[in-house]
């Protein structure tokens, strides 16, 4: 795991907070993988994830997003035993 934040009890996750988490992932990513340029986000069109900081966001990181998997083998890769 490379990044994760829980967020006081009775705060909501707005664009703004979304978009900062991404930066801090970003952050994370770039001091523990260093070699691994690419970022493939698995994103939905849930209402936080196409709102303009969040899109603006994930332009300003050039990740890129994965609406859907419709294959799941190639996922096992990543994943621990």
């Amino acid at each position: 795991m490379l990044y994760y934040e829980l967020l006081p009890q009775g705060h909501t996750v707005t664009g703004t907070v979304y978009a900062n988490q991404m930066q801090k992932l970003a952050d994370a990513a770039r001091e523990r993988r260093p070699r691994q340029a690419s970022v493939h986000l698995l994103h939905d069109n849930a209402r936080l994830h196409v709102a303009k900081e969040t899109l603006d966001k994930l332009e300003k990181l050039g990740w890129d997003t994965i609406k859907e998997i419709k294959n799941v083998n190639w996922l096992k890769t990543f994943l621990p035993p």
